[in-house]
């Protein structure tokens, strides 16, 4: 149970994270 919640929080901030580089690439274009 403590892996599935590890990989889902690790996926939700990768998704996070990705969604941040993209806000910026698109903000400094």
């Amino acid at each position: 149970m403590r892996i599935g919640k590890d990989s889902i929080f690790k996926t939700e901030v990768r998704a996070i994270l990705e969604g941040l580089n993209l806000a910026w690439a698109f903000g400094f274009r």
